[in-house]
């Protein structure tokens, strides 16, 4: 890496940073440009070398903070001994609970990130920036892939299936951590859990109906075979 790329490295974090630190205070409607610059030690003018606007930058560290706390729950399964032993569910809803207890844990975070858990996964512009930039992103679909890699089916849309759980996770508990409204997480959090299984198992269920009609399938192509060469 060059010096110019160096110090435009560095520029960025400390700009990612000083939005991070105002936002979180102050919020992302009271925080401007000018003093996210100031606060970085950088001029305005390069802010804008960076991000397109305040709202980019928003983005960019909501992906950052989220990605993160995925990949850490993603290593934390891999860590698991009990792994090659859990159902594709099990592992969903373990991953689910370590990113829930990490929020828990981090009320500030919870409340910056604010229910834009998923922003990163369909977003396939915000992807290509963040790679960019030289930041981690992760291979979403190769996890989801490796979660459901010895049942021996193929879901088609394991990754709008995480999606949902993560939307739905996202808009049911936030109020529930910060504030126990309607009710507290801890008396919720079954509930969330036996319908992440519910949702999950009916994937696995449809995975394994759509493979069986395939092999079906060929079944009747090999056997039509067989009989045209007779």
């Amino acid at each position: 890496m060059t010096k110019i790329e160096l110090k435009k490295s560095r520029n960025r974090k400390k700009l990612l940073k000083a939005g991070y630190d105002l936002f979180s205070v102050n919020g992302v409607e009271a925080t401007t440009i000018s003093s996210i610059s100031r606060r970085a030690g950088v001029s305005k003018g390069s802010f804008y070398l960076y991000f397109k606007d305040k709202y980019e930058l928003r983005d960019d560290l909501v992906i950052i903070k989220s990605n993160s706390i995925i990949n850490d729950a993603i290593e934390e399964l891999e860590l698991n001994h009990n792994r090659d032993n859990m159902s594709f569910s099990d592992k969903l809803i373990f991953v689910i609970d370590y990113i829930l207890k990490k929020l828990s844990d981090d009320h500030d975070e919870l409340r910056f990130i604010s229910k834009n858990l998923s922003l990163g996964l369909l977003s396939d512009e915000a992807v290509e920036r963040m790679k960019k930039n030289g930041e981690e992103t992760i291979d979403m679909e190769g996890f989801l892939e490796s979660l459901y890699e010895k049942t021996h089916i193929k879901l088609k849309n394991a990754l709008l299936l995480f999606y949902t759980i993560l939307e739905m996770v996202n808009s049911t508990c936030y109020s529930m951590i910060l504030e126990n409204k309607p009710i507290p997480f801890s008396e919720y959090k079954d509930f969330l859990y036996d319908n992440i299984r519910l949702m999950a198992d009916n994937a696995v269920k449809k995975g394994q109906e759509e493979a069986e009609a395939e092999n079906d399938g060929k079944d009747l192509l090999g056997d039509g075979m067989i009989l045209a060469m007779k």
